[in-house]
C-alpha cells in the first residue's frame, strides 16, 4: 500500500470513496500508535538546495545519512541497536556502501559519528513485503502533502490536520532542511 494511492484513490483504491479512504488511513495510523511506532521525519527543500548549491549532493543519500545519524543517536539513548530498512530504491548497492563507509570513516558534516548503534546491513525491501515501510510511506506522503499544499481547501485541511495530529504524537523529530 502506498500513501499516494490510498489518499488519491489510485489503483485498488479507485472505487473506494474518499471518506472511507480517510477512515482507513486513520485506522492504519491508530494501529501504528497502538504498536508504539515512532517516527524520525527528515526532508529537504530540493528547490532551495539547487538554488543555494549548484553542484548539490543528491537528496536521497544526504537525507539517508541524516536519518542514520538520528536513528543511531536515539538507539544509543535507549541503550539499543537499530537496523535500518528502506523502501526498495534503484541505487541500493550504492547506499549500502555509503553506510559501510560511514561506519568506517564516520558520517560527513559537523555531527560526525561512526554509527555505533546501527547493526546489520542496510536493507531494501519492496513495500508490499513490509508493513513498516507501508506505514512510513503513508506518513511520508502525508508530510509531503502538507509541505506542498500549506493552504488547501478547508475540508482537505481538516482531514489532513486530524491525521497529522495522530502522526505528530508518534514523531520524535520532524525536520525539513531548507538550505
Amino acid at each position: 500500500m502506498h500513501g499516494y494511492d490510498l489518499f488519491q484513490g489510485v489503483d485498488m483504491w479507485g472505487m473506494v470513496k474518499l471518506h472511507e479512504r480517510l477512515a482507513i488511513a486513520a485506522k492504519i495510523i491508530d494501529l501504528m500508535a497502538a504498536s508504539e511506532i515512532r517516527f524520525i521525519i527528515r526532508g529537504i527543500d530540493r528547490g532551495a538546495q539547487r538554488r543555494r548549491y549548484p553542484d548539490a549532493y543528491a537528496p536521497y543519500p544526504m537525507i539517508l545519512t541524516h536519518l542514520a545519524r538520528e536513528v543511531d543517536k536515539v538507539a544509543g539513548e535507549m541503550s539499543e541497536t537499530a537496523r535500518i530498512t528502506c523502501d526498495e530504491y534503484h541505487q541500493h548497492d550504492r547506499h549500502r556502501a555509503m553506510l559501510d563507509r560511514h561506519r568506517t570513516l564516520g558520517t560527513p558534516g559537523y555531527q560526525r559519528t561512526k554509527l555505533p548503534n546501527i547493526s546489520g546491513d542496510l536493507a531494501f525491501l519492496p513495500s508490499h513485503e513490509s508493513a513498516l515501510i507501508q506505514a512510513a510511506d503513508i506518513v511520508a506522503y502525508l508530510r509531503h502533502r502538507i509541505a506542498l499544499r500549506p493552504s488547501p481547501p478547508y475540508k482537505e485541511k481538516r482531514a489532513r490536520d486530524h491525521l497529522w495530529r495522530k502522526v505528530e504524537a508518534m514523531s520524535l523529530q520532524d525536520y525539513c532542511w531548507i538550505p
